[in-house]
């Protein structure tokens, strides 16, 4: 009687084990086909909304960037300060403390020659800071920062300069006539 019940117990355990690796077989397929891609789609769903997110902030950062850069690239008094007309349009205007109320980290106006007329970055702290893409005195009159010419399209978008990512509008200094072709190019920054 002993020996049948140790082969009872022994049968049962080999039943158990059986059971207990099947439910953990089945636990694996339900795992790995059900519940992990259901996870991965939920991952990318969340993902995808939150670059929808970030892509319309920027748009919408960029706008705002653009529309302030317009209004001075309309004015005839930025064309004509660019076109050597009027000296003591930096003094009056391009006051840090303009800047700072326009909350832009850099402001750069070019000729349309592409000969830098002005220009200023700052850091966090609005102390003036030196960003590689700005160093020379001049930009080439292809580069596609300048926004000249006939061309009445501005640009926009995320620059990498060697201080971090900025998002600039570049805008045809027209005036408020809109004349064409362009005196030149006003940049405006934000970090």
């Amino acid at each position: 009687m002993l020996h049948s019940l140790h082969r009872l117990d022994c049968k049962a355990l080999v039943v158990l084990m059986a059971v207990a690796a099947a439910f953990l077989g089945l636990s694996a397929l339900v795992l790995n086909f059900v519940v992990l891609p259901a996870f991965e789609r939920l991952e990318e769903q969340e993902a995808k909304s939150n670059l929808e997110r970030v892509r319309h902030a920027v748009t919408t950062e960029l706008d705002h960037l653009a529309a302030t850069a317009a209004d001075w690239a309309f004015w005839d008094e930025t064309r004509n300060f660019v076109q050597g007309e009027r000296d003591v349009f930096a003094t009056e205007n391009l006051t840090d403390s303009s800047l700072h109320t326009l909350r832009l980290d850099l402001v750069y106006l070019y000729d349309r020659a592409g000969v830098l007329r002005w220009g200023k970055a700052f850091d966090g702290e609005r102390a003036p800071l030196a960003i590689d893409v700005f160093a020379e005195d001049r930009l080439s009159p292809d580069h596609p920062l300048l926004a000249g010419g006939d061309d009445p399209a501005g640009r926009r978008g995320v620059l990498t300069t060697d201080r971090g990512p900025y998002l600039v509008v570049a805008e045809p200094l027209i005036g408020s006539e809109r004349n064409r072709p362009s005196g030149g190019t006003l940049i405006f920054g934000r970090a």
